[in-house]
């Protein structure tokens, strides 16, 4: 597998994990290239509300929200593995996951202000 093919790997795998993550929001997704000490070390994605960073190297690829918090990494075997047989993320699985963080964050911010003393 060629590397642009390996990014084309990537690149489809984050966006069927964004849209698992955001119900189907358009991928509006902007990338820059990583350099470390003069050579090419990865890409970086910038998503809706997420970072992505794909690490060359480590053949890894870390989400994380604008704040910082670290939500899943992704090995590029898994990626690749995907990609060669076509299969697709578990969309049920990952949309229940999504739906029960989003009722947890309302959850929390309905409890603002309400606990007791």
């Amino acid at each position: 597998m060629t590397n642009s093919q390996r990014l084309d790997a990537i690149r489809g795998y984050l966006k069927r994990w964004f849209a698992t993550q955001t119900d189907g929001q358009p991928w509006e997704a902007s990338e820059s290239i990583l350099i470390r000490e003069g050579f090419y070390c990865g890409r970086c994605f910038h998503l809706p509300g997420f970072r992505a960073v794909w690490f060359f190297e480590e053949d890894e690829v870390k989400v994380s929200r604008l704040s910082g918090e670290l939500l899943a990494v992704f090995h590029g075997q898994e990626i690749l593995a995907e990609a060669e047989v076509g299969t697709t993320l578990n969309l049920e699985a990952a949309r229940a996951e999504a739906e029960a963080a989003k009722k947890q964050a309302g959850d929390d911010r309905a409890d603002g202000g309400r606990r007791a003393a």
